[in-house]
């Protein structure tokens, strides 16, 4: 007890002695951004990744922020509520009415803008279905999704657009490889017939099989050889991991319809989300029409 004593009163002259001082951090003021509002605020919330700042405004209005301070959109909630809470994921939040005893959970459908622009795709450019596949070619998942999003495609064949966007991970050594090469293949009209090739030996993949497969599916091997290399092929690549990033990729296989993502990749799964897509762009039609 006298020993412990003895240390407290070592420490406390030494803090006397000023040889202990608290550390002070600096704290300034390092940029602003004021988040215009069309109604007087009640309350906000941020989302768990930062990427969204949702903003409660009188009239049961909800006011979507990127994390940056964008406005992305805003949602009538047809109802009165006095306190947002974030749920488990970006897409759900909590609203509660402190004076009904009531708590919603509200689960959000987030719309992305996806440049599809120069990726490979099948289908017309004009159906109303737009299926976008970030993928890559050693990911087992992604090999198994392949022909199950092949098979909703020829489902609704002229209906839906098949995109297909690159997403290779850094943990797979020739994940960057087959896509550089899957896009060289599409400069000779090749990418879908290679495409199937990577995803059947995408355990097995490494260059000379690569090569093979460009052997295989009757690419000009000179050709080929050349356009891999071309830095504009791997510009694209890393435009498209930028471009997933952007919309919340974390993960391969992602898969947008219309630019929703789709968290069911089985067959029914797609096929009612593309059939459900389609039904809006009926009523949409009729709408037009009258």
């Amino acid at each position: 007890m006298k020993t412990m004593r003895s240390v407290i009163c070592m420490i406390l002259g030494l803090f006397a002695m000023g040889i202990f001082q608290p550390a002070r951090a600096g704290v300034e003021i390092g940029g602003k951004k004021q988040l215009e509002l069309a109604a007087p605020p009640v309350d906000v919330a941020v989302a768990n990744s930062g990427r969204w700042i949702f903003v409660l405004a009188e009239g049961g209005k909800l006011l979507i922020y990127s994390g940056n301070g964008d406005l992305e959109g805003s949602i009538g909630l047809g109802g009165s509520f006095d306190c947002i809470n974030v749920g488990p994921t970006d897409e759900s939040i909590l609203l509660t009415n402190r004076k009904e005893n009531r708590i919603e959970v509200v689960t959000l459908s987030f719309i992305r803008k996806i440049d599809t622009e120069g990726s490979p795709y099948l289908g017309s450019c004009d159906a109303p279905v737009e299926i976008t596949v970030f993928s890559e070619f050693e990911c087992p998942h992604c090999a198994k999704l392949a022909p199950v999003l092949h098979e909703v495609f020829e489902k609704h064949h002229g209906k839906v657009k098949l995109v297909y966007k690159n997403y290779p991970l850094k943990s797979h050594r020739s994940a960057v490889s087959a896509a550089a090469a899957a896009l060289a293949a599409d400069r000779q009209g090749k990418f879908w017939p290679f495409h199937d090739l990577l995803y059947k030996d995408y355990n097995r993949l490494n260059n000379l099989r690569i090569q093979e497969i460009a052997a295989e599916v009757g690419l000009d091997i000179e050709a080929f050889r050349k356009d891999v290399l071309d830095p504009q092929i791997m510009s694209k690549i890393q435009k498209d991991i930028e471009d997933g990033a952007k919309i919340g990729v974390r993960g391969v296989p992602a898969v947008y319809i219309n630019g929703r993502f789709q968290a069911d990749r089985s067959l029914k799964g797609l096929s009612d989300s593309v059939e459900k897509e389609l039904d809006k762009a009926k009523k949409t039609s009729r709408q037009e029409g009258e």
